[in-house]
């Protein structure tokens, strides 16, 4: 059976799915602009009061800053394995800087 699901699908794709969607799928903020991984930081806000009908309050949506770069444009949500977040936090530890360089599906 799974002799047959790798010559369906290919090795590529079977090992993509186990090993990353269905085991490690995290997507996390990484900003276009300096390629850090690691300098987020929640803007506060106050949350609005719904009062209508006994109404919980409503979730505020999602700000973040970039502490490096001091701004809160460029950031893009990527999918990536939670491992790979957890290497870039030990080597950051170790006082190695890991960048991305981000480009668009549509140009590349």
């Amino acid at each position: 059976m799974e002799r047959d699901s790798l010559l369906a699908h290919g090795a590529a794709y079977l090992l993509h799915d186990r090993l990353h969607t269905c085991s490690d799928f995290c997507i996390a903020d990484v900003w276009s602009l300096c390629g850090s991984l690691l300098t987020t930081s929640p803007v506060e806000r106050q949350r609005a009061v719904r009062e209508i009908g006994g109404l919980p309050p409503a979730r505020a949506p999602k700000k973040v800053t970039c502490l490096s770069c001091r701004t809160s444009k460029g950031m893009e949500a990527v999918a990536m394995p939670f491992v790979f977040g957890y290497l870039a936090v030990e080597l950051a530890a170790m006082n190695i800087k890991l960048t991305l360089q981000l480009t668009n599906a549509a140009d590349a």
